[in-house]
C-alpha cells in the first residue's frame, strides 16, 4: 500500500493537455451538430404553399385531364386516374380536402406561377426556366402488371 504525500501532486503533462483539447473540440463539435440539426429538423414547416394548405385545409391541383390512364374524367364527369388516386390518398393522409383544377396543358406552369393552383400532378416535362426557384418535383413511375397475353399485345 503507497501513501501519497499531500505535497505532492500528479504530473500533468501534455497528455492531460491533449485529452483537454480533445474534450474541448468535441463538445464543440457536438453543439455545432446540434445547431444544425435543430436548425433543419425540428423548426416548423415554412414552406409557403403548405402553410397555405395546412390553414385553409384544401390543396388545389392544378392537371390536364386528358392523358389517361394517368389523369382523366370518369364516367360522371368526376376526375379520375393515377394521379388522382395519389393525390387524393395523400390529402387523406395529411387531413385536408383535394379540389382538382382542370387546366389545359399550355397554361399549367402559367397557373402555378399565378396561383390558380397550388401543385401541378400532370405529365409534363421539368422546365428550369419556369422551375429554376422551386425545389424538384417528385417523380414515379406507373405499370401495368397483367398476365401474359392480356395486354394489349404488349407482352
Amino acid at each position: 500500500m503507497s501513501a501519497t504525500h499531500p505535497d505532492i501532486r500528479p504530473e500533468r503533462g501534455p497528455a492531460w493537455a491533449v485529452r483537454l483539447l480533445c474534450l474541448l473540440l468535441a463538445v464543440c463539435c457536438g453543439w455545432l451538430a446540434w445547431r444544425s440539426i435543430a436548425s433543419t429538423w425540428l423548426q416548423p414547416h415554412t414552406d409557403p404553399t403548405w402553410g397555405r394548405m395546412t390553414r385553409s385545409g384544401v390543396l388545389r391541383v392544378g392537371t390536364d385531364a386528358t392523358y389517361p390512364p394517368f389523369d382523366t374524367f370518369d364516367g360522371v364527369g368526376q376526375f379520375a386516374g393515377y394521379d388522382v388516386d395519389l393525390v387524393t390518398e395523400l390529402t387523406r393522409r395529411w387531413g385536408v380536402r383535394v379540389e382538382f383544377v382542370n387546366i389545359h396543358f399550355d397554361g399549367l406552369y402559367d397557373a402555378l406561377q399565378t396561383g390558380k393552383c397550388d401543385v401541378l400532378v400532370s405529365a409534363l416535362p421539368h422546365d428550369e426556366t419556369v422551375m429554376r426557384s422551386r425545389r424538384p418535383k417528385v417523380r414515379y413511375v406507373c405499370a401495368e402488371v397483367c398476365r401474359r397475353g392480356t395486354c394489349g399485345g404488349v407482352l
